[in-house]
């Protein structure tokens, strides 16, 4: 579905010293199904986080929500875990927004014979 990180995330963060960010990781993925406003506010402001890892948090908890809009921006990100991350999210979300729209009728397509 949308790619966590996983043990690659782990390792990443072995390798970093930033003892805060598995924390906020951690709240960031807790808050994926909150429905409050400020929730949201805070999510999207995590993506803008200087930590990468809480960056790729913050968009995996974004994509869960199924806020597209919030996580298009982050493909720019000048850090490639982050922008694989949020391309990765904005494919998904996109194919299921295709899954879930009922095909239309096309008007006019019926030949006269």
């Amino acid at each position: 579905m949308f790619p966590s990180g996983g043990a690659g995330l782990f390792a990443f963060h072995a390798f970093t010293k930033d003892d805060v960010s598995p924390v906020r990781v951690a709240a960031a993925k807790a808050f994926a199904k909150d429905p409050d406003s400020q929730t949201t506010k805070a999510l999207v402001q995590a993506v803008s986080d200087k930590s990468c890892v809480v960056r790729v948090g913050a968009l995996q908890a974004i994509a869960k929500r199924g806020d597209l809009p919030s996580i298009q921006g982050a493909i720019a990100d000048n850090k490639d875990v982050v922008s694989y991350v949020a391309s990765a999210a904005v494919i998904a979300l996109t194919n299921l927004q295709r899954a879930s729209k009922p095909e239309q009728k096309k008007k006019g397509t019926r030949k006269n014979g």
